[in-house]
């Protein structure tokens, strides 16, 4: 058993707490903890469930335990490990992202399953944000079409794609605004099989099954005023992004994927806020079928 560690006091407590409970109990247990487990899991100003100060005090890493729900696969379960780094320059600032390390894997009922590997890191008293991941997955989806292509109750054709690789990247504050451009590297081997013959389905490409690399940059530019990275009660954010991927970058083929990404949240009353997202996608045609939005 590993029980959580240097964990700053995040809004993201409480959101966390109920599923933490149980293991940090036993942590505490173990520990011999000073305090009584009912007072230390309890914010003292409003009685709410609240790890803060066991994870302020603790070792080890935040236990992260969530369920899938996704029709697309099925029921299942994403585990983690989580670290995050309490000494972060400029996190005094509300709305100042720290440092976050996880890894972890899930696995549906369905056989999808992966592993995976990212690290959010803040630098520069919070000017430079950076990006990495690598990750493993094998993923088991049904394909209906595209578009108008669909007819309303068609079976859907059964596919698999696996892919392995990275995304690499940074975000740069414009100034003192709360204005960030970004830029990502993604490279992706992917390999695509389907459960049945082609039926001619519209929107799948001669060169979309079988083993396709996937190498892209994504420039992005992206406003952010939310007050909390985890839970925030009131903010913008939008982002725009451009996935643009080339030979020349490594890739199999030439394409093209945008995407504009709007949310606000705004406070209600005292204990309720407001949320909603919005988004939309486009693609070129040559966008192998497994990326159209």
């Amino acid at each position: 058993m590993v029980c959580p560690l240097r964990t700053p006091r995040i809004a993201a407590r409480r959101l966390l707490a109920a599923a933490l409970i149980p293991t940090l109990l036993l942590c505490a247990a173990a520990q011999g903890a000073e305090s009584s487990t009912s007072t230390r899991f309890r914010d003292p100003a409003d009685g709410w469930l609240d790890a803060s100060e066991f994870l302020d005090t603790a070792h080890g890493f935040l236990p992260v335990a969530m369920p899938i729900t996704e029709p697309a696969v099925g029921y299942g379960a994403a585990a983690a490990a989580m670290f995050i780094d309490r000494d972060v320059r400029g996190q005094g600032e509300a709305h100042t992202r720290p440092n976050i390390t996880m890894v972890g894997g899930l696995r549906t009922e369905n056989g999808t399953k992966g592993f995976f590997a990212t690290h959010l890191g803040t630098w520069l008293e919070d000017r430079v944000r950076t990006i990495a991941v690598l990750a493993d997955m094998d993923v088991n989806l049904d394909f209906f079409g595209l578009g108008g292509g669909r007819n309303a109750g068609d079976a859907g054709l059964g596919y698999t794609i696996s892919g392995r690789g990275g995304v690499l990247g940074g975000n740069f504050r414009l100034g003192a605004t709360d204005v960030w451009a970004g830029l990502r590297y993604t490279q992706v081997q992917t390999s695509v099989t389907l459960s049945a013959a082609n039926p001619g389905l519209p929107g799948i490409l001669p060169g979309d099954i079988g083993d396709q690399r996937i190498a892209a940059f994504t420039p992005s530019l992206t406003l952010d005023t939310r007050d909390n990275f985890f839970t925030p009660t009131r903010g913008w954010y939008v982002d725009a992004a451009a996935l643009l991927a080339r030979e020349s970058l490594g890739s199999d083929r030439d394409f093209e994927r945008i995407g504009l990404t709007v949310m606000n949240f705004q406070p209600v009353s005292r204990d309720v806020f407001f949320g909603v997202r919005g988004s939309a996608r486009s693609s070129s045609d040559d966008t192998p079928f497994f990326l159209r939005p």
